[in-house]
């Protein structure tokens, strides 16, 4: 089995292999992705930030470490998580997270 794992920084993994996507502790924040050619930035200063590095697949897993600005960001979370199948969130911090 292949497994492709990417990282972005300063703590947000992204696992792919056949049978889906697992991501880690997604966060995007700007300052980290300023020169990455393909980031996709949803709103502009003085709103919050909300963008991703570059275009993600829906995670099928999204694994969240614990409640810190560099490993978890929810606007982010939203992006990646499935609507319609169901992405499995996993960690402390997701029970007291009002999923939208």
């Amino acid at each position: 089995m292949t497994i492709f794992i990417k990282w972005f920084p300063p703590s947000w993994f992204q696992i792919t292999t056949k049978g889906g996507v697992v991501y880690i502790d997604p966060d995007y924040m700007r300052t980290y992705f300023m020169n990455y050619p393909k980031r996709i930035d949803f709103t502009k200063w003085p709103d919050p930030i909300d963008g991703l590095p570059e275009e993600l697949e829906k995670g099928d897993v999204i694994l969240v470490s614990h409640h810190h600005k560099d490993h978890c960001k929810w606007v982010t979370v939203n992006r990646l998580k499935r609507i319609f199948w169901g992405t499995n969130l996993l960690g402390d911090v997701v029970s007291n997270y009002a999923l939208h």
